[in-house]
């Protein structure tokens, strides 16, 4: 709904063979921080080593971070609900305490 996410975890997109990973690594990355993309809260995020054959294997810790973005145009409920009457202020509020709790 909305694009708010937080169930959505950046573990279970991880695609280990993805030509990324294979470029990172090949310009001497040996880890990084990965979040979700889409919608204003897409989920939470993790650190990972860019080695192994499979996403288990490649994170190294989960629930590093929570992602947000504000995208003009994109649409919700509300019609613009990226700008629109406060709910920005009170989808954040809403997140952190559900994320501190």
């Amino acid at each position: 709904m909305a694009g708010i996410l937080p169930e959505r975890k950046v573990r279970d997109l991880i695609d280990a063979e993805e030509k990324s990973i294979e470029a990172m690594r090949s310009a001497g990355f040996t880890a990084t921080q990965v979040v979700p993309e889409g919608g204003m809260f897409p989920g939470s995020g993790a650190v990972i080593i860019l080695d192994g054959k499979s996403a288990d294997e490649m994170v190294l810790k989960r629930g590093t971070a929570v992602f947000s973005q504000l995208v003009e145009g994109d649409k919700g409920l509300s019609g613009n609900y990226y700008w629109g009457d406060g709910q920005v202020a009170r989808t954040l509020q809403a997140s952190y305490i559900c994320y501190a709790t």
